[in-house]
């Protein structure tokens, strides 16, 4: 319920060789870590599930693997955390905590598309509106060549600090795609830097969206125009032009001259 300090006045602080005392401790302490950001608990919640999950009566358990997986996850071995979530997946994957996990543990192990499909199998509203959820699902999108679905993700949150988190994750993942990168890569990279540059004008997103809208012109350029492409460098001018920077305007006179001579 959310009481960690009173759950661990009440667990105490003893070693013990009983393996519910290490599963207990072992998420008691990790929340602890995670809430308090103390790393004396980071360092006991390792302990316990590195003991339960090593234990010769458990080790081949499903909650024995979800301790070693657990134990991996602190240690940010994520290859090997996938392994054992994988070994456990038919008797959890409809499991929000074991989604939620095994989910982020496939991200940070570069595997986007199936992190992608995992995170989604998540069902519940308070699990999916957590900053680190949130976060994945967005660069799942921008790695999967989805970033439409990126942006649709930052207008769908309403929380600020989460809202600022994602702008910064768009831009400059997208912006960062390079030869992956679509149009609508550097397109939504333009707008989260236009947007936090309402927040604070500083030079990496200065240049991240003027980096953003030249890379969206050359994609213009480079690939046969449409209707979609069109809308998207009318949406860049008006972004451009919105700005009082001299080379936005320089950049802005250039489409514009590119335009005149090219419809």
């Amino acid at each position: 319920h959310g009481e960690v300090e009173a759950a661990a006045e009440l667990m105490g602080d003893d070693d013990t060789s009983d393996w519910k005392s290490h599963l207990v401790l072992g998420i008691l302490n990790s929340e602890l870590s995670r809430v308090k950001g103390d790393s004396n608990a980071l360092a006991k919640a390792k302990h316990h599930y590195q003991r339960m999950g090593q234990s010769s009566t458990e080790c081949d358990t499903i909650p024995g693997r979800q301790c070693m997986a657990s134990y991996l996850y602190l240690m940010n071995q994520f290859d090997d955390v996938n392994f054992y979530l994988e070994s456990i997946k038919a008797y959890s994957e409809y499991n929000d905590d074991f989604n939620w996990n095994y989910g982020c543990s496939l991200c940070a192990s570069g595997k986007y598309k199936e992190g992608l499909e995992t995170l989604l199998k998540v069902s519940k509203e308070t699990y999916k509106t957590e900053l680190e959820y949130v976060l994945w699902l967005v660069k799942c999108y921008i790695m999967t060549n989805n970033p439409a679905e990126a942006w649709e993700c930052y207008l769908q949150t309403e929380d600020s600090h989460i809202s600022y988190e994602i702008l910064q994750l768009i831009g400059n993942e997208c912006y960062k795609a390079n030869e992956t990168a679509s149009g609508m890569h550097f397109l939504c990279s333009a707008r989260s830097f236009s947007a936090l540059l309402k927040i604070d004008p500083c030079p990496d997103y200065i240049n991240g969206f003027l980096g953003a809208s030249v890379g969206y012109f050359r994609h213009v350029i480079l690939t046969k125009s449409n209707k979609e492409s069109s809308d998207g460098l009318k949406e860049i001018m008006d972004m451009l032009t919105f700005t009082t920077l001299p080379k936005a305007q320089s950049i802005a006179t250039a489409i514009r001259s590119w335009a005149i001579h090219n419809q």
